[in-house]
């Protein structure tokens, strides 16, 4: 579902430091979807952008073998 339908709901708001339990009891429920927010918020804070990449890899990360990755052909065991 896109977010724009608003068909779901989230959380947000609630008291910390006293587990997940307690956090969600003390949470106010928001109707819609929290990308909304989220992307409002990055559009406030985080307009810069930067062009992609050319080439694969840093000196500090470099690229270890060529996509997919053998981890993602590996079968498990």
């Amino acid at each position: 579902n896109p977010a724009s339908t608003n068909k779901r709901h989230f959380w947000e708001k609630g008291e910390l430091g006293k587990g997940a339990d307690h956090w969600l009891e003390t949470a106010e429920e928001v109707a819609g979807s929290w990308w909304n927010h989220w992307d409002a918020w990055i559009k406030s804070n985080g307009d810069k952008t930067v062009a992609a990449a050319t080439e694969l890899g840093t000196k500090a990360y470099p690229e270890l073998e060529p996509a997919p990755g053998s981890f993602v052909l590996a079968k498990a065991s």
